[in-house]
């Protein structure tokens, strides 16, 4: 089965408008049924879906965008370099786009690490490297 988000990319371009209805009190995979059987009402689910938000599917895609591109910036240059323009196609960018994004991902990457130990950064100084 595919995903809620699947779906509604599916959906995208032949529907009018997609909305994302949350429906409170909900338990767990619940779903319309189970609101109406906690007494949901009708005029209630109109004005739900009334205020509901727009789905849009650039921000549905921007965060599994973000995790292919983290992915991507973990693998070797070599690993990269061969995966990189079948992964710009599944995106939906061009090469010269994802390589700058990697690039930028890497450097977060890098930013965030650790330095070495206090220990290790003075032996190093002290035997001259």
């Amino acid at each position: 089965m595919s995903t809620r988000s699947e779906r509604r990319a599916a959906l995208h371009g032949i529907a009018r408008r997609i909305r994302v209805l949350m429906l409170p009190g909900l338990p767990d995979k619940g779903d319309i049924i189970d609101r109406v059987a906690a007494g949901g009402t009708a005029e209630k689910l109109r004005e739900l879906a009334e205020h509901a938000p727009a789905w849009m599917p650039h921000a549905a895609e921007a965060l599994e965008g973000d995790k292919k591109i983290d992915e991507l910036a973990r693998l070797s240059a070599i690993e990269y370099d061969r995966r990189r323009e079948r992964a710009a196609k599944d995106l939906g960018v061009r090469i010269s786009v994802l390589d700058k994004e990697v690039k930028t991902c890497r450097t977060r990457f890098a930013l965030k690490a650790e330095p070495p130990p206090l220990i290790l950064r003075l032996g190093l100084h002290h035997f001259g490297r």
